[in-house]
């Protein structure tokens, strides 16, 4: 385990690339795929999805695909995130709930409700509809902003921080 005065600093090095990937590119990319619906919203996604016509499936397509993205990212920094504190070689094995555990996130649930219908839509079960994972993707926007704070408080704890991320 990596002590709280000096933390691995392949540990350190990930958190920063993928904080670095989320910050800079998945989540410009998600604005960018909501600002291609002329009107934003639940109906206006649901329209998109389900039409016939791949331009008009173009902005949920763009949505989606931001939107996998950020949160593979964000996984991925959480489990490096509990890694100051569990080490390096136990991170690789490490699915999101117990990463996300470990942090003691407040939104803990959520996210992996998150990361549950994620997985459904990319492993593409049926019964994922698209409203599904229109709320979901709401559910990410609505937790990720106090995950980040939660993830580099923790980080802190453990002598690093997320860089481009506010302490609290």
């Amino acid at each position: 385990m990596a002590s709280a005065s000096t933390p691995d600093g392949r540990i350190v090095t990930k958190i920063d690339g993928h904080a670095r990937t989320l910050l800079t590119r998945h989540l410009r990319d998600l604005l960018h795929a909501k600002g291609k619906f002329d009107e934003y919203g639940k109906d206006a996604f649901l329209s998109s999805w389900s039409s016939g016509d791949p331009a008009i499936r173009e902005p949920a397509n763009l949505l989606v695909q931001a939107w996998d993205a950020a949160i593979n990212d964000l996984i991925e920094l959480l489990k490096w995130v509990h890694g100051l504190e569990i080490g390096y070689q136990a991170v690789r094995p490490l699915k999101a709930h117990e990463a996300v555990d470990g942090i003691g996130l407040a939104d803990a649930d959520d996210l992996i409700a998150v990361v549950r219908a994620r997985n459904r839509h990319t492993h593409v079960y049926p019964e994922v509809a698209a409203d599904q994972v229109f709320d979901a993707i709401v559910a990410f926007e609505r937790i990720l902003a106090r995950a980040l704070r939660e993830a580099n408080a923790y980080a802190c704890l453990h002598g690093a921080a997320i860089p481009g991320v506010p302490s609290t």
